[in-house]
């Protein structure tokens, strides 16, 4: 016996949420809502080549208007999956919640997570399924059930090749792998941290640190749930951060932007930011010309001086060269699958709002992971 999912928005991230849904999560019937003409084409045109026969298993809609989808039963899905810009999760939770139909996001922006959990509802809404925020918390929580109790995350997805000054940008050193409205949010605001098992804030971009032997530099950035940190302080653990990992001088060139007045909360200056990083051809990703690659490292100690232990995780992760997915397009949408699966198998689906660390199983996502990465 299969499931059956519903998802929301078909661009590269959700083109490759269907994929990995039909792949590896025992999807029957995988309905998809996207409004863009162009945006289903090319979603189409890849699907189509890439899943062959069982692309049988893939219905498009332009339209959640019920009276124009008589043969949708939007009530009969396991699980509703947004892979939508955050600023629509909220009426998409609506929708699911109108339907009584568990619904899961990538989420990663803070405020519209919190409005979530104001939801008066007793279906299943489960915001932050990503990569990070998502796999990254879950691993981090796995590791504090273990008994560690001081934990760092840190995790970034980053273009492969020469990163010489004006390759990427001008020495940005970097592509958009997805919407720059999130990259906006996740570079601004504040971020949780956990000092002597307290919780503390401190400012996106606020300290820069080396990574990897000085290869990479790290910042913290406020994609980070603040949920996690909540839920890892219940749990007994005393020191926790989390940081963004970029190739060397993108951090700078950033924090220039926040001393311009940028990434301050003035929604005017912001947008125009976003805009000008998306209409700039040095950003943009080509899975035919780029590859890019993922770094997750999330580790830990626990005991003292001489009793005490280290554990973790190390992931890296390339751009598919068959699929042509991009390394953060795998792991984003491995990360709410692996959560829509495990929800849409009755493991232990929550019967109001949680993130998914406070039910999903570490083991769980673990085994996904095995099962996805190269051998």
């Amino acid at each position: 016996m299969g499931y059956r999912y519903c998802v929301f928005g078909a661009g590269r991230q959700g083109t490759a949420v269907i994929y990995d849904l039909v792949k590896f999560c025992e999807a029957d019937w995988v309905v998809v809502y996207e409004p863009s003409d162009r945006s289903r084409r090319l979603a189409h045109e890849k699907l189509n080549s890439l899943l062959e026969d069982d692309y049988d298993k893939v219905l498009w809609v332009s339209t959640l208007d019920d009276r124009r989808t008589p043969k949708i039963d939007w009530k009969s899905f396991d699980v509703m999956i947004s892979c939508a810009p955050w600023k629509e999760n909220l009426g998409l939770t609506e929708f699911a919640v109108r339907w009584n139909t568990p619904f899961c996001d990538l989420g990663g922006h803070p405020e519209t997570v919190a409005r979530q959990e104001n939801v008066i509802t007793d279906t299943a809404i489960v915001p932050d399924c990503g990569l990070s925020p998502g796999i990254s918390n879950i691993l981090a929580v796995h590791l504090a059930k273990l008994g560690y109790d001081n934990i760092q995350v840190r995790c970034g997805g980053i273009p492969m090749g020469n990163t010489s000054v004006g390759e990427f940008n001008q020495g940005l050193c970097y592509r958009l792998t997805f919407d720059p409205t999130g990259l906006i949010s996740e570079y601004s605001g504040r971020v949780p941290i956990i000092i002597s098992g307290e919780l503390k804030y401190i400012e996106s971009l606020s300290t820069i640190e080396l990574y990897k032997d000085g290869r990479y530099e790290c910042a913290p950035t406020s994609n980070n749930s603040p949920q996690v940190v909540q839920t890892l302080l219940d749990l007994g653990v005393k020191y926790y951060n989390y940081m963004t990992i970029r190739h060397k001088g993108h951090w700078n060139l950033v924090k220039g932007w926040k001393a311009a007045g940028f990434l301050s909360g003035n929604k005017k200056a912001d947008a125009y930011l976003v805009e000008v990083l998306g209409e700039n051809p040095l950003l943009k990703y080509d899975p035919e010309k780029h590859v890019d690659k993922v770094l997750l490292n999330i580790s830990g100690t626990r005991g003292e001086n001489s009793l005490k232990q280290t554990g973790g995780f190390d992931f890296l992760v390339l751009a598919d060269p068959e699929t042509k997915f991009s390394a953060m397009e795998q792991m984003t949408s491995w990360g709410i699958t692996m959560v829509a699966h495990y929800m849409a198998t009755r493991n232990g689906t929550p019967n109001k709002f949680a993130t998914p660390e406070r039910f999903v199983s570490g083991d769980w996502i673990l085994e996904g992971l095995n099962k996805r990465l190269p051998s």
